[in-house]
């Protein structure tokens, strides 16, 4: 609903007899109708937004979707970990209890490399400042100590890292994925407005259909096929947000001519049905403003 539709629809409900009494100077209905409006702004930020934001609802299902990706992955680990024949942590606790049943330390170095082949330390390939003061056939006993820089020590490596890559900048995939969901919108609302208000609309002379007005014209079909059929053979329902009335009335009895319906998908032939479709909206807003002018 457009935003003065809205505010023109709030001023009539102002005038219901519900409103509390003014306290003072204060007029209650000024008060409501300023009220409603910020009410019906927040509706329309969250669902439709505006050019220069994302509506909420958007956001809030790009967050549900990667909280679904990250919990099934979570749940597809765990899954993982319970199914497999292998568990590392059954694995370290048996390696534990044998290092514990060892008898010295000569045999604990051995479970050591057997258990995790291991090299020698990092630190080793480190020389001296002035490598012609020990000789190379000098035994580490009895050789001078060599001073291991913090970064080893610590971080396992003698080179400072560079700066991490900067993050991927996802912003103008986001932007032209909310365009796309915009402008699937706007075709549907053109799709709406090609059928809804025009009175019965028979199939022959629909012609030509778009693409949207196609897909919506199926699935107001299907939705008008589910309802039960009256005597005379037609069939009334709404569809499911509400929003529009449908009636399918058959063609006359002995009409078994079929007539095509040209799309971009191909050409659709079927019988002569004749569909009305009303704006459930639109014809409240009459009998809302027949009300308020009685």
């Amino acid at each position: 609903m457009e935003l003065a539709g809205a505010h023109r629809l709030i001023e009539l409900a102002s005038r219901s007899p519900d409103l509390p009494p003014a306290l003072g100077t204060e007029d209650p209905v000024a008060a409501w109708i300023t009220e409603q409006r910020a009410r019906w702004s927040g509706v329309r930020a969250w669902f439709v937004g505006d050019p220069a934001s994302v509506p909420t609802v958007e956001r809030l299902a790009e967050v549900a979707r990667e909280a679904v990706v990250s919990l099934t992955r979570t749940l597809g680990r765990l899954n993982d970990r319970r199914t497999r024949p292998v568990d590392r942590a059954a694995d370290f606790r048996t390696l534990a209890r044998w290092f514990t049943a060892c008898p010295d330390d000569r045999a604990a170095h051995k479970l050591w490399h057997a258990a995790f082949s291991l090299a020698p330390a990092r630190h080793f390939h480190l020389q001296d400042d002035d490598p012609d003061l020990v000789a190379p056939g000098t035994s580490w006993w009895n050789a001078p100590p060599v001073e291991v820089p913090i970064r080893l020590r610590t971080r396992g490596s003698t080179s400072a890292a560079g700066r991490p890559s900067a993050a991927a900048d996802h912003s103008l995939t986001r932007q032209w994925i909310a365009q796309k969901r915009r402008r699937e919108r706007a075709q549907l609302q053109d799709a709406v407005r090609r059928f809804a208000g025009q009175g019965p609309l028979s199939f022959r002379d629909l012609a030509v259909l778009k693409a949207a007005e196609f897909d919506l014209l199926l699935a107001l079909i299907d939705e008008a096929l589910s309802a039960p059929r009256c005597p005379d053979g037609t069939r009334a329902a709404r569809t499911a947000d509400g929003r529009l009335l449908l009636t399918l009335q058959p063609p006359p009895a002995g009409d078994t001519e079929l007539v095509p319906i040209d799309t971009p998908s191909g050409r659709l032939w079927s019988l002569d049905y004749r569909l009305e479709v009303k704006d459930a909206l639109a014809a409240s807003e009459p009998r809302a403003a027949a009300g308020g002018a009685s």
